[in-house]
């Protein structure tokens, strides 16, 4: 009979520093663009690509979000959005019903309309 080797075997965890984030290749070119620009007349160390995507988060703001937010938000989720609105003050209306009144004008959608309007 054949013994099974019950030897215990232990894992040590070690505190990750770095982790994997994927990137496309237009934002890896301008990352790599912008730090040879950087690190163009630097005396001592270079500047890590972490380093630089820190500082870049730093400055972004309440505003930069929100124009984020909009670049990713589709027409139909602004209409569905402010369908929901709508049907929290008059639970009758259909979707149906509301549509009709948007494209009569008698109910405006403020984000659609910005989108929308030329020049923009």
């Amino acid at each position: 009979m054949s013994q099974i080797n019950s030897e215990k075997t232990t894992v040590t965890r070690t505190n990750v520093q770095y982790l994997s984030l994927r990137i496309g290749q237009k934002t890896k070119a301008r990352l790599d663009k912008l730090l040879d620009k950087v690190n163009a007349n630097t005396a001592g160390k270079k500047v890590k690509p972490d380093q630089l995507i820190d500082a870049a988060l730093r400055k972004i703001d309440a505003e930069d979000i929100r124009m984020l937010r909009d670049s990713v938000t589709s027409n139909l989720a602004y209409f569905d959005r402010a369908f929901d609105k709508q049907k929290a003050k008059n639970a009758d209306i259909s979707k149906d019903d509301f549509f009709a009144l948007v494209l009569s004008g008698k109910i405006k959608i403020p984000e659609l309309e910005k989108r929308l309007s030329p020049g923009t």
